[in-house]
């Protein structure tokens, strides 16, 4: 079984309960529109950026994190 495959079987039910929110609903049947929408993917889009570089996700890069407390990188900046 694939990662993917074994994702959805663990997490079908709130899968389907987010695909019958209102929101995925009126996305589905066109009742938001597309700038609506892409402005939508912007605010998720910052939020997931501004999470991920809180738990020490750097933007550009994979696996890098930020080092444990007491320990100094230099800048790349």
């Amino acid at each position: 079984m694939s990662r993917s495959e074994a994702l959805l079987e663990a997490c079908a039910e709130p899968l389907e309960r987010a695909a019958a929110m209102r929101f995925a609903e009126d996305v589905r049947t066109g009742a938001i529109g597309a700038p609506e929408f892409a402005d939508y993917l912007e605010i998720e889009a910052s939020f997931v950026a501004t999470a991920a570089r809180l738990h020490g996700w750097r933007s550009g890069t994979r696996r890098t994190r930020r080092p444990s407390s007491g320990t100094r990188r230099p800048s790349t900046r």
